[in-house]
């Protein structure tokens, strides 16, 4: 049931778009994301989940955290902007007045907050997602693996039905848990606009890094192109050597003594006719041998640099993993084992962005899940899709004929399991 409601979500937020965006950045700036939202239907009171691009993939800041995908991060911060007129319909003129006048108060510090753009009429907005996290004591029940708050039963009036489980001493086995709740807030640099619990207890910024390493003890993001930093620099020196070298180099293409050529024949040996043959003197009026025109042969150096230039251009190739064989080009002198080694190798060179892509989408189907637990009630009807792209309603808690099976089926939203599947 998950799997084909998140892929019906996605459908309707125009997922691929949104992975274009987040992919395209962690591409070109070694970072992208991915936010989930909930919305309401208009004129109703029910909400729906989306998913929504991040354009700007540096408009996002972190929290501290460890895990690949921050789901351990604190806080996360979203930069982004909206018009004055936007901000006035939402929060009043009265507010929009107090901001303004606390930007002039403290012009030093908030230069980016008030009468940014390029006409002065967009404020800049923070979204902060802040983890707030509590303890409280879990009472371990006679199954030996059920958690009980402690708020939630009497301990004494438990002890003696038996129903928590107890240690050596005959004491309640019990432990402490982290409870946590995440908050949004809204501000505009003079104002917390607003304040809302999220839905979850997850913050629902997800990232999908490029390429990742640590440096110093702190984690970096790099893009795939950042590896062929020396190849492009080899190649833009090799192609400015080419280009002086062909300035500086003689025009013409034959040396002769001015005796071997009749005045009719110099637009034929310019190359300027079509003519098929090339006509000289190898006589002087004397009789003198006058030899052979020759060629001119350009200098050694130009062979040089075209070789620099096509071991940058293969630098290059290696730094994104993207070969001739990824490209469907084969090369006669290369046998079909080298051409599929060429591709498992680009494969390899690029394989850290499809996991952590990978990564990224397994962190969204986990906040989603618990999402959809609380968004699609029991007695509610939901649409879910198939891999083939066929949609089907599926009444959430009540007996239906299923849409794969064909036998009947019931579907608990708060359950991780399909019940009742005969």
């Amino acid at each position: 049931f998950y799997q084909d409601r998140i892929r019906q979500i996605e459908y309707e937020s125009n997922f691929s778009t949104v992975c274009s965006i987040a992919r395209s950045n962690q591409l070109s700036g070694g970072r992208g994301w991915f936010r989930v939202s909930t919305k309401y239907r208009h004129g109703t009171h029910e909400q729906y989940i989306c998913l929504e691009e991040v354009p700007d993939a540096f408009s996002i800041y972190t929290g501290p955290h460890k895990e690949l995908d921050c789901s351990d991060a604190e806080r996360i911060w979203e930069i982004y902007y909206i018009t004055k007129a936007q901000y006035k319909r939402s929060y009043g003129q009265k507010r929009l007045d107090e901001a303004v006048a606390f930007a002039d108060d403290q012009a030093a510090n908030m230069t980016d907050w008030v009468d940014v753009g390029t006409s002065g009429q967009m404020m800049q907005i923070a979204r902060k997602y802040q983890k707030e996290i509590k303890k409280r004591v879990l009472y371990c029940a006679a199954d030996g693996v059920t958690g009980i708050p402690a708020d939630e039963i009497d301990v004494n009036a438990a002890m003696s039905m038996g129903m928590l489980a107890v240690d050596e001493n005959g004491k309640p086995i019990q432990r402490d848990e982290d409870v946590v709740e995440v908050w949004c807030y809204l501000i505009d640099g003079a104002h917390i606009l607003k304040k809302e619990k999220f839905i979850v207890d997850e913050i629902p910024i997800v990232p999908v890094w490029g390429l990742c390493t640590v440096l110093g003890g702190v984690q970096r993001h790099f893009s795939m192109g950042n590896r062929a930093k020396e190849p492009q620099r080899l190649l833009n020196l090799a192609i400015s050597n080419l280009a002086a070298l062909v300035g500086a180099q003689s025009k013409a293409q034959f040396m002769m003594d001015l005796a071997q050529i009749e005045k009719q024949h110099l637009n034929d040996w310019a190359g300027l006719t079509n003519a098929v043959l090339l006509l000289y003197n190898r006589r002087d009026k004397d009789g003198n041998d006058l030899g052979i025109p020759q060629q001119v042969v350009n200098p050694p150096q130009i062979a040089a640099v075209i070789e620099m230039y096509r071991e940058a251009v293969e630098g290059i190739k290696a730094a994104y993993g993207v070969y001739d064989a990824q490209l469907g080009r084969t090369r006669s002198d290369q046998s079909g084992k080298a051409i599929e080694s060429l591709k498992e190798q680009g494969d390899q060179v690029n394989f850290h962005f499809l996991a952590n892509e990978a990564v990224a989408h397994k962190r969204l189907g986990q906040i989603m899940v618990k999402m959809i637990q609380l968004v699609d009630p029991v007695g509610s009807t939901r649409m879910v899709r198939t891999e083939a792209g066929k949609t089907h309603a599926v009444p959430l808690g009540q007996p239906f004929k299923h849409y794969r099976t064909g036998k009947e089926a019931l579907i608990q939203p708060n359950s991780d399991v399909e019940l009742g599947i005969t």
